[in-house]
Formats: structure tokens, C-alpha cells, sequence
């Protein structure tokens, strides 16, 4: 970020170039770490036979069967229903929960995903997409 800021890709001062970054980013962080979070749930704990707690496992099976590993099952199960309602009043009383959520506007992303569709979604690099992208939403910003 530092460097394209250096090499003016990216100003922080341009309040569409905080978006488009967001934009393009956020998704692109969030795949990573969906896919860390996989990995390491699925991935298998060493066996440490002096350790207390249950060790040579896999993370998501020690979670979804806790028994089966010497652990104790203390989730709490919350009907759908309960989950529905508080979605619901929270809504009401507050907003969308997408619209605590984002981190650009609804008209932003639409003209976002309109440029990116034009421009012929690329997907060489972030800061190529970037840079294909900021002119034409400074151009439609600047009307």
C-alpha cells in the first residue's frame, strides 16, 4: 500500500480511492483467510503426550465431537427462531446488518462492479484492476 501510495496508485485523501480499495481488497483478504481458517481447522495437532487436554487430533473433529476427544460438549443451541427475532428487532432498531458491514455504499459497489464488468474483469493483479478502475469511476464521480 505504502508503494502505490509513493507512486500515486492510491490516495488516501480521494474518498472513491478508500472505497475502491475496499472494494477490491476486502473479498480478496477475506478468501485468504477463509481458506487459513480451512486449513487450520483442519489441519492435525501434533501429539504431545505430557499435555493435559487432547492433542494428535484434528481441530474440527475435536469441536464437532468433543466427547470423542476427551472434551466436554458446551455449546448452547439457539433455535433458528430466537437467531430470526433478534435479526429482526436489531434491524428495526438499528439499520441492516449489511449496512454495518460494509465498507463502501450500495451506489458505490454497483458502479464499482459496472467498471469492472466494462474494463473486462481483470484478474492479473489488485493494483492492476485498481488502476483500470479509477479513472473511469473518477470520471462518473466527477459528473
Amino acid at each position: 500500500v505504502l508503494i502505490e501510495k509513493r507512486e500515486r496508485i492510491f490516495s488516501p485523501d480521494v474518498d472513491f480511492h478508500v472505497s475502491l480499495f475496499y472494494w477490491i481488497f476486502v473479498p480478496l483478504l477475506q478468501a485468504k483467510l477463509d481458506e487459513f481458517r480451512l486449513w487450520w481447522n483442519h489441519h492435525r495437532v501434533r501429539v504431545q503426550i505430557e499435555k493435559n487436554m487432547s492433542s494428535g487430533h484434528v481441530p474440527a473433529d475435536a469441536f464437532a465431537h468433543p466427547k470423542n476427544f476427551g472434551g466436554i460438549d458446551c455449546r448452547i443451541s439457539v433455535p433458528q427462531t430466537a437467531v430470526d427475532d433478534m435479526r429482526q428487532m436489531l434491524t428495526e432498531e438499528v439499520g441492516s446488518r449489511e449496512s454495518h458491514l460494509s465498507w463502501f455504499s450500495l451506489e458505490f459497489a454497483e458502479l464499482a462492479e459496472q467498471v469492472y464488468l466494462h474494463i473486462g474483469k481483470p484478474t492479473e493483479t489488485a493494483w492492476g484492476a485498481f488502476q483500470q478502475m479509477a479513472r473511469p469511476i473518477a470520471d462518473v464521480i466527477e459528473l
